[in-house]
């Protein structure tokens, strides 16, 4: 059986009751975890006091000789142990053995607090003729073996959730001043800057009013779960003055100096130089301010710095979840964003563009041609004549079909057929068009075989062997002879100017052929095809049918192809004219 002892635990604790522990009102004694626990939980939640003999049945005839032991091992310790424990010391007894039990704090070095434990164990064991053992645990500050059953943790806001407050709170105040000059405008009011100091003082009194007066915290703040810690009416005073005051004061700084002057005989000079330099210490102040809480993450501003207010959450910030199917769609997307970034270089966009608006050309210039034979035939009751005057004086005479005509072909030959602006130096490529020098060049630098998107006339050979059912062929009017060579060549045409009357130049040596000399097996020059020119400016498209017919890999259509097994069986003097032969 167990009783419990009504003696003081601590000397000058003489009216606690036993087992029952009181935290002072000044809190200058705070109860540990042991301390703070009911008496009924000896055994369950106080097992650091529970091995203890002094009590039991049989032993309680030696209270007297307990408590005066306890008062000298309390004693020696205490001038022993300076200050050095921060919690009550327990003595505890078992049998014949004294425990003595305790917190300390780390003030000391642990080789100091090992000899103070066997000095403390072997004086005791001296003095008491009883063997003492010392059972002490370490904290580096008294503060974290303190119990409070009330106790919130605080956890002070991030550097990043007080930066979006001010952002929230201007964003907040740009909205309010939007609808301030709106409503202004409104009313035709064209000075929507005289009132704005006003205005924002108002504005930020009613925001003061409805946030730090009643929440203790300001509508960022609030909107991002954060408020000042401890915040007094004192400091909420002290908050209004700073944040509202101040900042009017400053606006309105030069109406300041001049009420100095005018009623203090101040001179203005001298007030306007005491709040320029006014301005420029707390903008320093500020800027030092701003690194010290980029460093530290505490007080964002002046005005809570000089305050103490620290910016602390409600509650504990949590880390949401990973949010897989956002980070696929993320993943997904910066990764398409990479393959069409790769890509795009890749593709020639102007090629297919330049398709296209050869293809709307087309339709259009079909439309046109139509509208033009529509009016031909059926023209107008209206004056068909119009007359104007030329540069020498002479009437000409144009009916309206013509002018309309001559009008759309003029527009659509002095304009870029790129651009479709008026041409910045004028160039051309061959065709009847006109195009931008920069326009020419940019589309060549990026395709060699660039063709005029209006009548696409670098092209106009291999048009011209598609139409003939030849397929797999592409002729190149200009070929660079130090690039690679991409895919089968089939022939080179070298054209050259003849002039007439000129003077062939032939020299002799020993690789000349001797005179008279001819190709005598007939069966291959037969199976050569060579077409022959009959009709001016036609000798490319003659060589470019030359090449073609000697190919037996290429698939020359059905024209070609009724072409050359017409001509297979004839002799070369009958071949070269076959091309010039009229069609059925």
């Amino acid at each position: 059986m167990r009783i419990l002892s009504s003696s003081s635990a601590q000397f000058r604790c003489r009216h606690t009751r036993a087992g029952k522990y009181k935290s002072t009102k000044t809190q200058n004694f705070p109860l540990t975890y042991e301390m703070a626990q009911k008496p009924w939980h000896i055994g369950v939640r106080k097992s650091w006091l529970t091995w203890h003999t002094s009590n039991i049945e049989g032993f309680n005839k030696r209270q007297p000789y307990t408590a005066a032991e306890d008062e000298i091992i309390r004693r020696l310790i205490n001038g022993t142990w300076h200050q050095l424990f921060a919690s009550e010391l327990v003595i505890k007894r078992r049998g014949n053995l004294i425990i003595i039990a305790g917190i300390v704090e780390r003030k000391i070095a642990t080789a100091k607090m090992y000899f103070l434990i066997g000095y403390t164990e072997e004086l005791l064991s001296l003095l008491l003729k009883q063997p003492v053992k010392m059972e002490l645990q370490s904290v580096a500050d008294k503060k974290e073996m303190i119990m409070d059953l009330n106790f919130h943790p605080i956890f002070r806001a991030l550097r990043v959730a007080q930066l979006d407050v001010d952002d929230l709170e201007r964003s907040i105040e740009d909205t309010a001043l939007d609808q301030y000059k709106k409503v202004l405008e409104s009313a035709s009011i064209s000075d929507t800057n005289a009132l704005k100091p006003e205005f924002l003082a108002i504005l930020r009194c009613l925001f003061w009013f409805y946030s730090i007066r009643t929440h203790d915290a300001t509508l960022g703040q609030r909107m991002m779960g954060v408020f000042y810690e401890n915040f007094s009416f004192k400091g909420k005073v002290w908050h209004f003055a700073l944040t509202i005051l101040m900042p009017y004061l400053r606006s309105q700084s030069e109406k300041l100096a001049a009420f100095l002057s005018n009623h203090y005989f101040l001179a203005d000079a001298m007030v306007k130089r005491f709040l320029h330099y006014f301005d420029i210490t707390l903008d320093i102040l500020d800027l030092i301010n701003y690194l010290l809480f980029l460093n530290r993450g505490n007080y964002r501003n002046l005005v809570e710095r000089c305050l103490q207010l620290q910016v602390v959450y409600k509650q504990k910030p949590s880390i949401g979840d990973a949010d897989f199917s956002s980070m696929s769609r993320e993943l997904f997307w910066h990764a398409s964003a990479d393959l069409m970034a790769l890509l795009i270089p890749f593709l020639q966009l102007r090629r297919y563009w330049q398709k296209i608006r050869r293809w709307r050309n087309k339709i259009r210039s079909d439309r046109e041609a139509t509208t033009i034979s529509e009016e031909t035939e059926h023209p107008n009751d209206e004056d068909k004549t119009e007359k104007s005057i030329d540069s020498e004086g002479f009437e000409i005479k144009l009916d309206n079909v013509e002018r309309r005509k001559f009008m759309r072909i003029l527009e659509h030959k002095i304009k870029c057929a790129i651009c479709l602006k008026l041409p910045i130096i004028p160039c051309h490529i061959g065709c009847p068009h006109v195009f931008c020098y920069y326009c020419i060049a940019a589309h060549k630098e990026e395709n060699a075989s660039f063709s005029c998107p209006s009548c696409d006339h670098s092209r106009l050979f291999t048009l011209l062997i598609e139409d003939f059912g030849v397929k797999g062929v592409e002729v190149e009017e200009i070929y660079d002879l130090q690039s690679s060579i991409e895919g089968p060549v089939y022939g080179f045409i070298l054209l050259f100017k003849w002039l007439e009357g000129g003077r062939r130049k032939r020299r002799n040596s020993k690789f000349e052929l001797a005179t008279g000399s001819t190709v005598t097996d007939e069966n291959l020059v037969n199976s050569i095809f060579f077409a022959q020119q009959s009709v001016m400016n036609s000798c490319a498209t003659h060589a470019i049918l030359s090449i073609l017919m000697n190919r037996d890999d290429i698939l020359l259509g059905e024209t070609l192809s009724q072409l050359k097994t017409f001509t297979a069986g004839m002799d070369s003097e009958v071949n070269n004219g076959s091309t010039n032969m009229p069609t059925r």
